[in-house]
């Protein structure tokens, strides 16, 4: 799925966000996994390569936890040098991805 139609979809299902600009890709990953099974169903596997894009979205919603999906439990508004802050206790390399957007000025 392109990115700018998976990107509205993915801000639907799990955060309950519209998008509200054209999304930007500023970063990708290649990861080759070395488990047995996919860590979800709907994910690649062995191979799996993640689009990073910067895009405002407004939340319209709770975030939806679809069964299957990535159970979202918090959606956190906070300026991005905290959030990059509050996301590297718990995920460095997001954490970076984040940094990296800044950096760039796309957020």
């Amino acid at each position: 799925m392109p990115i700018t139609r998976h990107i509205p979809f993915r801000c639907r299902e799990t955060p309950h966000s519209d998008v509200l600009n054209q999304d930007k890709p500023f970063f990708s990953q290649v990861a080759h996994s070395r488990r047995a099974a996919p860590y979800l169903p709907h994910v690649p596997h062995p191979i799996i390569w993640w689009t990073f894009v910067a895009a405002e979205t407004s939340v319209t919603g709770a975030p939806t936890s679809p069964v299957g999906g990535e159970q979202i439990t918090a959606v956190h508004h906070l300026p991005v040098r905290d959030a990059a802050t509050w996301l590297a206790a718990k995920d460095r390399v997001h954490a970076g991805v984040v940094r990296l957007a800044q950096h760039l000025d796309l957020i």
